[in-house]
């Protein structure tokens, strides 16, 4: 009688100890995901907007000598506020992944550079010819650290020209992204930078911040690509 009394006292409070397990995995899931919707928030919205305001600008100082560029401009600010909004409804509604995600890497820097073709700065982006197929994961992860990158050159780093690499070295694809603006001071310890940085740790990558030879600042994402993809 009194083994079973302790059997069914030491079954109760495993009972309460799983109880009190899951409740804490949840919260760490709640907060999981909401580090992830704020990051996700941040990257499309931050990013869009930047580009809006730049094109703004730019377009109000062309009126009277440009009017044609600064029509091209404005266009460009509207798409981008249309497509900002499309991907604030998709994260809000079904918490997908913006249709960035289902290019190709290499099509998807390429619209983003083109997007920002009249905001002054000149983008030079270089991709290697022959690419390894990347999971979903590693494509939105260096798309995402290219267009915080990008992101943070048209807010702070005052640059007039950024370069943009993508290519696989041995069983890594690395993504640098050098501007000629003010230097480190530009990457402020945000949430930004520790999003771009999140990104690469989760795929058993890394991300270096250093200073560009010549001046300004060099960011190079390296991230392992996964087995058969190297």
């Amino acid at each position: 009688m009194q083994e079973s009394e302790a059997l069914v006292a030491e079954l109760q409070t495993a009972q309460r100890q799983l109880r009190d397990y899951a409740a804490r995995v949840e919260e760490l899931v709640v907060a999981e995901e909401h580090t992830r919707l704020a990051r996700e928030m941040h990257d499309t919205l931050g990013h869009r907007l930047t580009v809006t305001s730049v094109q703004l600008e730019g377009a109000q100082r062309l009126i009277p000598s440009d009017p044609e560029r600064a029509a091209r401009m404005i266009g460009t600010a509207r798409q981008e506020v249309q497509e900002g909004l499309s991907e604030l409804r998709r994260t809000v509604s079904t918490l997908r992944t913006p249709l960035e995600a289902d290019l190709a890497l290499p099509l998807a820097l390429r619209r983003m550079v083109d997007n920002l073709e009249d905001t002054g700065t000149a983008i030079h982006l270089v991709q290697a010819e022959e690419l390894p197929p990347l999971p979903s994961t590693h494509r939105l992860a260096l798309y995402r650290i290219a267009q915080e990158a990008l992101t943070n050159v048209q807010r702070h780093a005052h640059a007039s020209k950024v370069w943009i690499r993508l290519r696989q070295q041995e069983n890594e694809i690395v993504l640098e992204v050098e501007d000629n603006g003010v230097g480190l001071g530009a990457y402020q310890a945000g949430f930004g930078l520790r999003g771009m940085r999140e990104r690469a740790r989760q795929l058993g990558g890394e991300l270096i911040l250093a200073p560009r030879s010549g001046g300004g600042t060099c960011i190079t994402a390296r991230i392992p690509l996964e087995k058969g993809n190297g």
